[in-house]
């Protein structure tokens, strides 16, 4: 049997049996005449279908005296699902080419020096190591040095060494003065827990962030240890010192509530 590509004719050629196209399917051509059949309906006539070939004998037998030519089947073109994923791969990588999103920009080296000081910064603040944090930070932290960097990034470097100096420095201190003050007589204790207790709720001694870590005192715990202290030391007043110190503490009250409202007032509060 012989192999052949088929073209598809301008014009289009048929099966002499179902008048259909020939192009796109394997087709079997008559050993006679040449003409192409369906290879289905070449099976089902058992000869050609073209009036007066002489390859009309049954199934396919050559008349007598006549040579055999082989049939020649032919196959619609293959290399055509090749070709067609060849140029989809092709068109493929040149979208991708198109579309891939671009390479990101090189980072500040001022930002990559300033989020690797926090890094090292936190790790020695959850070890309990406050002032290594804020010598860490301290090169980043400055103002010329956050003036090089993005606005939140360098209000977070601020808030962070502002908070860092704080527990490393005025909370062991705090805490140097409460322990003093509880082995003073009950008036003086009361007195000297007052005063520490102005000194830790001044402005300037507010956290500038709420992280507060472990391993350390945080300030608002401070703030709660010295409240509770100048209660005990109240208590252990005379009676009518202690009225007197409790009538004081409710005027005090009063004053922070209106300095309070007027801050949020004014929308200063930080």
């Amino acid at each position: 049997m012989e192999i052949a590509r088929v073209e598809a004719r301008a014009g289009g050629e048929r099966c002499p049996y179902c008048r259909d196209d020939l192009g796109g399917v394997a087709v079997v051509r008559c050993p006679g005449c040449g003409v192409g059949h369906h290879a289905a309906c070449r099976a089902e006539m058992a000869h050609c279908g073209t009036i007066g070939c002489t390859g009309r004998a049954g199934r396919g037998a050559p008349p007598e005296g006549a040579t055999a030519a082989p049939l020649r089947v032919e196959q619609p073109l293959r290399g055509l699902p090749l070709a067609a994923a060849a140029l989809l791969l092709l068109l493929g990588g040149g979208l991708f080419a198109l579309t891939r999103a671009p390479a990101p920009p090189p980072v500040d080296p001022h930002v990559a020096a300033a989020l690797s000081a926090l890094g090292e910064a936190q790790a020695l603040r959850r070890a309990g190591r406050s002032a290594d944090a804020v010598a860490v930070l301290a090169p980043v932290a400055s103002e010329e040095a956050r003036a090089r960097v993005p606005y939140g990034l360098a209000e977070v470097l601020r808030c962070t060494v502002h908070d860092d100096r704080l527990l490393a420095e005025r909370v062991p201190a705090w805490e140097a003065a409460l322990s003093r003050a509880g082995s003073l007589p009950p008036e003086e204790r009361y007195e000297a827990i007052r005063a520490l207790r102005e000194e830790v709720n001044a402005p300037e001694h507010h956290p500038a962030s709420s992280d507060y870590y472990p391993g350390e005192p945080s300030l608002s715990e401070m703030r709660a240890l010295v409240d509770a202290a100048r209660i005990s030391a109240r208590l252990a007043l005379p009676p009518d010192r202690r009225e007197q110190v409790e009538a004081e503490e409710r005027a005090e009250r009063e004053r922070e509530l209106e300095a309070l409202l007027r801050s949020i007032t004014r929308g200063d509060r930080r």
